[in-house]
């Protein structure tokens, strides 16, 4: 185990016991899950006897290195003794067959969770982010079409040319990920508008995913949370191509990402540039624009759906 570092050689990172301060959640997370990645686990285990119990709790709600490093079960049943004055026999009486952290979780205000949710992914699902060599040639590929920049302007150019930075195969989360659901929308991938089917992959995908498919298809089964009252998990089915969820883009996007720790020194530069932020604003803003309109659009569809129904 690395030696625990004193508060000066704390202060010489940028860290002090003013950083921990959590009277600004909106402040204070970012900075919190960037020392998750770079602090020794016994450092991180002494920083954390700084925040507020709901912080704490809340951050291993929604971060999963802090909850792998702080929330096992001695955490949750400690605060709930610290919390509530409880034995600890009382507590285990009370339980019965849960979690302590099912029993706490319930105790924590959910507008805190919520916000920490936000902040998190606002930190890291917008930055700048490395594309595979397989997902720009998808992009790249002539078929593969977004529609237009503007879906309610038939004269704006296609959405494709107006984003600036996809073609360089630079990218975030936050733009690629809502651009594969328009995509899913353009290219009708939901074969019927008015009904929540599962999406099937199309030629385009095909000709440059297939290695992605290859790797979502050989995960382990995953079931759902054990049901409340039955105690019963249920399959979640696996990724298929030819129907699958929607929820499934996340991971095609997710694997076509080039992880931090494999970028080049000239992307790692580039990544922190200034210049390269406003370009991803400008590109998310006109991407999270057209989705709104096609959501829209799906929406009264659907209402529409419903009308026929009724008559």
């Amino acid at each position: 185990m690395e030696d625990l570092l004193s508060m000066d050689e704390l202060k010489q990172l940028g860290i002090g016991i003013e950083d921990l301060d959590t009277d600004n959640t909106e402040e204070f997370v970012p900075f919190r899950l960037e020392l998750l990645e770079v602090l020794p686990r016994d450092v991180f285990l002494y920083l954390s006897g700084y925040l507020d119990d709901d912080t704490a709790v809340a951050l291993c709600q929604v971060n999963k290195n802090f909850y792998n490093h702080i929330c096992g079960s001695n955490f949750w049943r400690n605060k709930i003794m610290q919390r509530y004055n409880v034995t600890r026999a009382y507590i285990d009486r009370i339980k019965g067959n849960n979690t302590y952290y099912s029993l706490y979780q319930y105790l924590i205000p959910s507008s805190l969770v919520a916000s920490l949710r936000r902040t998190q992914r606002g930190t890291s699902f917008k930055s700048p982010v490395l594309l595979s060599e397989d997902m720009i040639n998808f992009l790249r590929d002539p078929e593969t079409d977004f529609g237009l920049s503007d879906p309610n302007d038939p004269t704006s150019i296609p959405l494709k040319e107006a984003l600036m930075t996809i073609n360089n195969g630079i990218s975030s989360k936050a733009i690629i990920t809502p651009l594969m659901g328009i995509y899913a929308h353009v290219n009708q991938m939901r074969k019927d508008p008015t009904n929540k089917l599962p999406l099937t992959s199309t030629e385009a995908m095909d000709r440059h995913l297939q290695s992605t498919y290859e790797r979502l298809t050989a995960r382990p089964q995953k079931y759902t949370k054990p049901d409340r009252h039955t105690g019963v998990s249920q399959p979640i089915p696996k990724f298929d191509p030819k129907h699958f969820r929607y929820m499934d883009m996340h991971s095609i996007v997710h694997e076509n990402t080039v992880k931090n720790e494999k970028l080049s020194p000239y992307h790692q530069e580039l990544f922190q540039d200034l210049g390269l932020a406003k370009l991803l604003d400008h590109d998310r803003d006109l991407v999270n624009n057209a989705l709104s309109i096609y959501r829209d659009r799906a929406k009264a569809a659907e209402m529409a759906a419903e009308m026929v129904k009724a008559v």
